[in-house]
């Protein structure tokens, strides 16, 4: 059992594998129209300059984002870091998270780091246990062997 006065609440790690290239992975977290495929609900990513990229379109180094989820809450923030096939770095409210991806045999490692997350009770609820589970969820709706796909938050459709 965890002994929350002695766990370390201002960080997690998830660790998932794939049966998915690490480009491929990569594009699903680089691209608004990988995150819309299976994490967000609407993604805009723009420029350094301010110029809109297309849902296609790798971001890069501080991009800007607007992020809105099913339930009506949203989030913007900055690309920090982008390695091509390899990492993706934002910052997410006052914290950081970073996806890493390594080739390991016929699989892709999925690597997700949540840092930076306050240590009181908004924190470990909001920060910690909602998005790790929010994250552990994203990463099962990935593992679709058919490839992406997305999940409605109306139950009168079926995933696409």
């Amino acid at each position: 059992m965890i002994d929350p006065e002695n766990y370390d609440w201002t960080r997690f790690e998830i660790v998932q594998y794939y049966n998915a290239s690490p480009g491929d992975l990569f594009r699903a977290w680089a691209t608004g129209a990988g995150l819309e495929s299976f994490f967000i609900e609407s993604v805009i990513f723009r420029t350094k300059e301010g110029e809109l990229r297309k849902s296609d379109q790798t971001v890069a180094a501080g991009d800007q984002y607007e992020w809105k989820w099913r339930h009506d809450a949203g989030l913007s923030g900055e690309i920090l870091r982008v390695e091509p096939d390899h990492e993706v770095a934002i910052s997410f409210g006052g914290m950081e998270v970073s996806v890493s991806l390594t080739a390991c045999q016929e699989q892709t490692e999925l690597h997700l780091v949540q840092t930076g997350i306050p240590d009181n009770e908004s924190g470990r609820v909001l920060g910690h246990l909602n998005c790790r589970s929010s994250r552990m969820a994203a990463n099962f709706v990935m593992r679709n062997p058919t490839g992406f796909h997305r999940l409605r938050s109306d139950s009168n459709h079926s995933p696409s």
